[in-house]
């Protein structure tokens, strides 16, 4: 009967555990080639017990070991199965007493079960779970993300509505005072003494507009309209504006971007010149009067173009930094806040990144990374 049961039946005797019987299931399990299994004992020599982890599986816990010692049946185990041919297989064994009548244990019933395929497919199954929570994980968190760019672009589009709309309302109005001033200096040419008051109101004019121009900027940012731009000259050209633009006051600027001698840059002329002397213009403004130092540097990496554009000035505190890229977020006392916002979304439409890094007291740092080329 023992021989036609699914199960491997191993019976062992008094007192070290001999072994009595194997039936035909644990002769095939065990490898052990004589179909009667009266060698078996020459056999089992030929056979490793080893436990989970790989470690020899010490005799006196062999569940059938256990029975025989203790009297009790014991739990199932897993054991690995060396057999002679250097092939393994993964059972589960448990074991109980065979006791007599006067309640001496006379030997111990091991029966155990092949579950090397059921471990394979529960390993499988266990790779396949965590690939599947690292793949819900990764979409959850793209979902997340698209989510939050979805608001935030739909929170840009309401702000530039409303930017557009002040910016027309105050366009006009500047325009005649600008026409005003000038009739004005016509007429009174003959009083020096109210050119110092023209050129303020003219100032603040070109201030206002440039307020306008941001705000314009702002609520219009279009697809970019690509094309191969010289990134040398146009470095050079955009320090030279900025440099016009202040000339009021004199800042040292220090330029280390000749490896871009030979580079061209696939991106749009007006994005990339209104990213670049924005920033240009803000180290200006918070360099010092005196002693105000500029760094331009620039290089190729791994296919995109690398600027940084650093000033000494007095930096920004660490509390704002994660919010000066935020719309009208500014810490000057005459900006709109709105440069850096423009600059990352111009920048996002070429594939491009945006930092900055501060410490107070010491400077800022910009660092824009463009992709060479147009991405497909």
């Amino acid at each position: 009967i023992l021989d036609i049961i699914p199960s491997g039946v191993v019976i062992v005797g008094p007192p070290d555990g001999r072994i009595l019987y194997v039936n035909q299931r644990a002769r095939t399990l065990y490898g052990i080639t004589d179909p009667t299994g009266l060698d078996v004992e020459r056999y089992s020599k030929k056979i490793t017990l080893l436990t989970p982890e790989g470690e020899p599986y010490p005799p006196r816990k062999l569940p059938t070991s256990r029975a025989l010692r203790e009297g009790a049946v014991t739990a199932r185990e897993e054991i690995q199965v060396v057999r002679p041919d250097g092939s393994r297989i993964i059972v589960e064994a448990a074991a109980v007493p065979l006791v007599s009548r006067n309640g001496t244990v006379i030997a111990g019933i091991g029966v155990f079960d092949d579950v090397t395929d059921y471990k394979r497919v529960e390993k499988i199954l266990e790779r396949d779970k965590e690939t599947l929570e690292r793949l819900v994980k990764e979409r959850t968190d793209a979902l997340s993300a698209t989510k939050q760019e979805l608001e935030r672009k739909e929170r840009l589009s309401e702000i530039g509505t409303l930017a557009a709309t002040v910016a027309h309302e105050l366009r006009n109005p500047l325009a005649v005072i600008s026409i005003i001033v000038y009739n004005l200096e016509r007429k009174t040419k003959d009083r020096p003494e109210l050119a110092r008051y023209y050129a303020d109101i003219n100032k603040k004019i070109n201030q206002s507009n440039r307020i306008i121009d941001n705000l314009l900027s702002f609520s219009r940012i279009k697809p970019p309209q690509f094309e191969a731009i010289p990134i040398y000259p146009f470095l050079e050209k955009c320090l030279t504006e900025t440099r016009k633009k202040y000339s009021e006051k004199p800042v040292h600027v220090k330029k280390n971007y000749t490896s871009l001698r030979k580079t061209a840059l696939e991106a749009d002329l007006f994005q990339i010149n209104q990213i670049i002397t924005n920033v240009l213009a803000n180290a200006w403004e918070a360099a010092p009067r005196r002693g105000g130092r500029i760094r331009v540097a620039g290089r190729k990496m791994n296919g995109a173009i690398e600027i940084r554009i650093s000033d000494n000035g007095e930096g920004i505190p660490r509390e704002h930094i994660d919010h000066v890229f935020k719309p009208f977020f500014t810490l000057k006392s005459k900006g709109t806040g709105l440069g850096l916002a423009v600059c990352r979304e111009m920048i996002g439409l070429h594939d491009g990144t945006i930092s900055l890094s501060s410490l107070p007291g010491k400077g800022t740092t910009v660092i824009l990374t463009l992709p060479e080329g147009r991405r497909p």
